[in-house]
């Protein structure tokens, strides 16, 4: 009974800490197929220890491949909490990119800072940025409405 005891206590404690810093569950790309006139945002989901408080990012684009870095500062490792951040990439040519998050984080009472925090997790996604339509996406200028002069229904 007391191995038993023992293997549910070692089993329960692996999995409490197995977001015991921080790991990525989900990236996403939006919206889903890109084209050149999107604006693309990258979405991530992730579990980091107790408060788990977003500090800051940066990205790289060199070529077709995107490399964002997100900082956070973690807490004890007791507690988990889950948050989702959506980062702006911006328009980007037609063609297909390979995208690597890092979420690096350091512990907030240990004084840290993004320059030295340490890397949790890596994810890696690929998608493909299509050539535009052609249509002019911009119809505040006026381009892509119709007009008919003079009015027919005004002359009865």
């Amino acid at each position: 009974m007391r191995k038993l005891l023992q293997l549910i206590a070692f089993i329960l404690a692996s999995y409490s800490c197995s977001y015991a810093i921080g790991t990525i569950d989900s990236l996403q790309v939006l919206p889903k197929n890109p084209t050149v006139n999107d604006s693309i945002k990258v979405v991530d989901s992730i579990m980091i220890s107790t408060f788990c408080s977003y500090i800051d990012h940066a990205y790289v684009v060199a070529g077709n491949n995107i490399t964002l870095s997100a900082c956070y500062s973690y807490g004890n490792l007791s507690i988990t909490c889950e948050r989702t951040d959506t980062f702006n990439i911006g328009k980007l040519p037609a063609g297909a990119y390979s995208l690597t998050l890092i979420i690096k984080g350091y512990y907030s009472l240990g004084g840290g800072n993004c320059t030295t925090a340490a890397p949790m997790d890596t994810a890696i996604i690929t998608f493909t940025v299509s050539g535009g339509s052609g249509i002019n996406d911009d119809l505040s200028s006026g381009a892509g409405y119709i007009t008919a002069h003079p009015n027919p229904s005004y002359y009865g």
